[in-house]
């Protein structure tokens, strides 16, 4: 990952997670290609309701990119007021688990990606 000018070894350490996060998106980019063809043939077998169903799928990838991009470059909110922490738990919720349970809306996309799941198997035993 890129030193940032002026950047301490320990800034630079703690935006290191994101970054990989990022990095590992990245590399698996071939997947989520896969899934938009997989999505194609689903909807057109089993109907326009398999769009919604992939949709969790994406927007679950997309909440946990954003998040990271926006970790990435700030890992620890400049002013520290209640918004902000909750901000910032909110953001790092859609990429752990854990944070889930003290960020305000819960762990949204791990709900995303359940949902996907459990609807994915209710359409494949079709």
């Amino acid at each position: 990952m890129p030193q940032k000018p002026g950047e301490t070894e320990d800034k630079r350490s703690a935006r290191g997670s994101f970054y990989a996060i990022l990095k590992r998106i990245q590399a698996h980019r071939e997947f989520f290609e896969r899934a938009g063809k997989m999505q194609a043939k689903c909807s057109a077998v089993l109907g326009p309701e398999m769009d919604e169903i992939f949709l969790l799928m994406h927007r679950a990838r997309g909440e946990i990119q954003a998040a990271a991009m926006m970790l990435l470059r700030d890992p620890e909110p400049q002013n520290a007021s209640s918004a902000n922490l909750e901000t910032w738990n909110s953001l790092r919720a859609a990429i752990w688990e854990a944070y889930g349970r003290v960020a305000k809306g819960g762990d949204e996309v791990g709900k995303k990606l359940t949902d996907f799941r459990e609807e994915w198997k209710r359409c494949a035993a079709l």
